[in-house]
């Protein structure tokens, strides 16, 4: 930008000045002015701000300090004293005035992060719930049995099937049946048991399908604490735990994949979506109270419960798929149910 002649006072440096594409040499006279450069080259003035010129120190003592234009003009400056001083003075005074314009905006800018985290957070918090629910509430029911098929079709090579003879597995038929009845809930996915090979294990499908395994079973034999499994899992079923974790699980990937980018496609099978959407501790402790108050209701006591919570430990708290990998601690679980609710108000 041209400048008043009166400014020529703050140009006290000759030097050279090349103009790109030209090898003739004119005469050029530098100075500052604050934080800026001020140059007088082919007879106009130039006010210019430090950062848009490109400044290079000189290599050796004879040498002099080269200035280039933004538009590759070549300002060549003799090394003296006076003009590195002045130099000097103004790179640090251009420095103070950045920390002091980062000072003016970084209240702003602590603000406008700080009010962005309380949106996230609330949107997280209050609103995924609200459409996880919407959603869950639209979701057909043919759609979520049908997923509850193509889960076991896929669980054929982990979990084979039963090895229960067929006489036991109609007395496992009927007392399930009798923990259905005693939930009292009104199942939205009919519940159905379903016999796997594996652990001591247990799991709940989104579409009412209630897994036992094996080892479960023939562990806890016809104590009562097999029906205590039951009506945890049921629980799950009642209150389509898997469903709304699923779609829960989904909100998230989409919200993750929203803030951080990304545009690769997530190649994983249905059932794997499934089995991976792990109940939050509050969602067990919410099954393990509805299994102890029926427990209650059908036995006078909890200790169905605690005979089963001591058969996790006695296995290791579990194995194979995730079922207990979200619970709480089996002691917090143990001190929850000693005094089972007194109503499902809870």
């Amino acid at each position: 930008m041209t400048v008043e002649r009166e400014a020529h006072r703050h140009l006290p440096f000759d030097g050279e000045g090349f103009i790109a594409g030209n090898s003739t040499c004119y005469p050029v006279r530098v100075g500052f002015v604050d934080s800026r450069l001020l140059v007088e080259f082919d007879d106009k003035l130039y006010d210019l701000s430090l950062a848009d010129v490109t400044i290079e120190s000189p290599i050796g003592a004879s040498a002099p300090y080269m200035i280039y234009l933004q538009d590759n003009t070549l300002i060549k400056v003799a090394n003296l004293p006076a003009f590195r001083q002045a130099l000097t003075q103004r790179e640090v005074k251009a420095n103070r005035e950045f920390a002091f314009t980062w000072g003016d905006y970084r209240k702003g800018i602590v603000i406008s992060l700080c009010g962005a985290i309380v949106v996230g957070v609330t949107f997280i918090q209050l609103i995924v719930p609200l459409l996880v629910q919407g959603i869950v509430k639209i979701i057909p029911q043919e759609l979520v049995m049908a997923l509850d098929k193509e889960t076991l079709a896929s669980l054929d090579e982990i979990y084979r099937p039963s090895r229960i003879d067929a006489e036991q597995k109609q007395l496992l038929q009927q007392r399930f049946d009798q923990a259905v009845a005693l939930s009292e809930c009104e199942y939205k996915y009919p519940p159905q048991l379903e016999l796997r090979r594996g652990g001591f294990n247990a799991f709940a499908l989104p579409g009412g399908t209630v897994v036992l395994l094996d080892e479960l079973v023939n562990q806890l034999g016809e104590s009562p604490a097999l029906e205590a499994v039951v009506l945890h899992e049921l629980a799950h079923v009642c209150y389509q735990d898997g469903l709304y974790g699923m779609v829960n699980d989904s909100w998230y990937q989409f919200i993750i994949e929203l803030v951080i980018g990304g545009n690769s496609i997530v190649d994983s099978s249905q059932a794997e979506a499934v089995l991976s959407a792990s109940y939050s501790r509050d969602l067990e402790t919410r099954a393990d109270l509805f299994s102890a108050y029926h427990v209650q209701q059908a036995y006078g006591n909890t200790a169905p419960m605690l005979d089963l919570f001591d058969a996790l430990d006695a296995n290791g708290g579990g194995s194979g798929l995730p079922w207990l990998s979200s619970h709480p601690h089996t002691r917090d679980r143990r001190n929850s149910v000693i005094i089972p609710p007194e109503s499902l108000d809870f």
